[in-house]
C-alpha cells in the first residue's frame, strides 16, 4: 500500500466515527492524529483546544458532540 493509499484510509477510519465526516477528518489530520488510538487517549477538551488554535477562530463546540 502505497502512502497515499494508507493516508486516505485512516481518513476514512476517521471520518467513520460517529459525528466526524471529511472535514472534521481532515482537521483531525492536520492536528497530527495518524491512527484511531490517538484520538481515543486524548482529551476532548484538549483536542478541542487544538482545533481552535489551528483554524485562528472558535469552534462549535457541538461538532465534537455525540448529541
Amino acid at each position: 500500500m502505497s502512502t497515499e493509499e494508507a493516508d486516505k484510509k485512516i481518513l476514512c477510519e476517521f471520518a467513520a466515527l460517529p459525528g466526524v465526516g471529511d472535514i472534521i477528518s481532515r482537521y483531525l489530520w492536520e492536528m497530527d492524529y495518524r491512527n484511531l488510538a490517538e484520538i481515543a487517549r486524548d482529551d476532548p477538551e484538549s483536542m478541542y483546544a487544538a482545533m481552535e488554535k489551528l483554524k485562528g477562530r472558535l469552534m462549535t463546540k457541538s461538532i465534537w458532540s455525540d448529541c
